[in-house]
């Protein structure tokens, strides 16, 4: 018991001799794994998006200009019969300049003063939940169809994030490595400043027959508090911002989950340890100087 009181009091003693820098060691520790932790949630966030299959795929189909009303009546007969479709709706120059007002704002100057004529007449279809898959094969056969002058489709949020999850694992495993070793050269090299600093009180404790529990003691237990407070606060500062993306962001209704006890659990033990890693290589490294 009186070895461990000893140890706080000298952690204590030596934080009090360098107050700011050890606040600017807190924050900064706290703000990687803040980085750490919001990475990684992101990619699990990017796997649970990537898995959720399109609900919609909405098909735009634009008609050459001056077709007549017969025209149109029929493509839209032809593209009626197709198995995939599971509805076209004819929408108008107009209606499409009057929906553009609708989302940029009637004084956007995008569309100020636009000409309904340069609009062309479209068709908006909706792609059967089953032949989600087969969009770009649907989109190539209406477009080969006459009176049809581009056809594009919107996939939507979550098929683009599926189309380049392999990408943002891969950028996203770069930067958690990058980060892991943030963490462990910032504990590094605070606690080897700290032994340096205190090279000479060392010296003394070990002329007098000091162990090493109470000469490194100090410096593991000073990585201990940074690993779990700053874990504690980089959680916290985490939760608040998935709160705010639920209540704000409602795209991602779906797939938004609160941090569950279990990865708060592993992000303290995580931190704990790459500490008491960083601190315990510190102090090997100070010895064989």
């Amino acid at each position: 018991m009186y070895k461990s009181v000893y140890i706080f009091k000298q952690m204590l003693r030596h934080m009090r001799r360098r107050p700011y820098g050890s606040l600017v060691m807190f924050i900064a520790y706290s703000f990687a794994l803040t980085q750490l932790t919001l990475t990684v949630y992101t990619l699990t966030l990017t796997q649970s998006a990537s898995l959720i299959p399109a609900s919609t795929i909405t098909v735009v189909a634009y008609l050459e200009k001056d077709l007549t009303e017969v025209s149109i009546r029929k493509i839209q007969e032809r593209l009626a019969v197709i198995e995939a479709i599971s509805s076209v709706k004819f929408v108008p120059g107009r209606s499409g300049l009057e929906r553009m007002r609708q989302w940029l704002g009637e004084d956007n100057p995008l569309i100020k003063g636009l000409d309904p004529k340069v609009l062309p007449d479209a068709f908006e279809i909706i792609l059967k939940q089953a032949y989600m898959h087969e969009a770009e094969k649907l989109v190539t056969e209406i477009s080969g169809l006459s009176g049809i002058d581009e056809v594009r489709y919107n996939k939507g949020l979550f098929a683009h994030i599926a189309d380049s999850y392999q990408k943002i694992r891969v950028v996203g495993t770069m930067v958690v490595l990058l980060l892991i070793l943030t963490l462990g050269l910032l504990i590094y090299f605070s606690i080897r400043l700290s032994i340096v600093r205190h090279t000479q009180e060392i010296e003394t404790l070990q002329l007098i027959g000091a162990d090493d529990f109470f000469l490194v003691g100090p410096y593991i237990v000073e990585s201990c508090m940074y690993g779990i407070l700053g874990s504690v606060l980089a959680l916290v500062i985490t939760g608040k911002l998935i709160d705010y993306l639920h209540a704000n962001v409602p795209v991602f209704f779906s797939v938004l989950a609160p941090l569950t006890s279990q990865v708060m659990f592993l992000v303290v033990v995580f931190a704990f340890c790459i500490s008491v890693a960083g601190a315990v290589f510190a102090i090997r490294t100070c010895r064989d100087a």
